[in-house]
């Protein structure tokens, strides 16, 4: 999965989203967020302008390519519970 947000506040929508496809049998083998210029804009304020930028387009490459070996066989571990990288590191994220 390959999510983006606006940079207010990130919500950890990989728990709810991986639950849904569960439900419907399907294997989610992994899931990443990343920055993205805000589009939902009815005050006129600004939010992640030129986002992303080449870093954050560097990280969803390396991500594609992790992923990739994932499809490919080359990496067949099974990551961990998001809820629980989220909830590990929760800190970090930025609100």
């Amino acid at each position: 999965m390959f999510f983006t947000y606006g940079g207010f506040k990130i919500h950890p929508a990989h728990q709810s989203t991986r639950q849904i496809l569960n439900r419907q049998n399907f294997s989610v083998v992994a899931s990443a967020e990343f920055p993205g210029a805000h589009t939902f804009n009815a005050g006129g304020w600004k939010a992640m302008e030129n986002r992303p930028d080449s870093s954050d387009l560097k990280v969803a490459e390396e991500y594609a390519e992790a992923v990739l070996k994932r499809f490919t066989g080359e990496d067949s571990e099974i990551a961990g519970e998001p809820e629980k990288y989220f909830r590990e590191h929760q800190s970090e994220f930025r609100t």
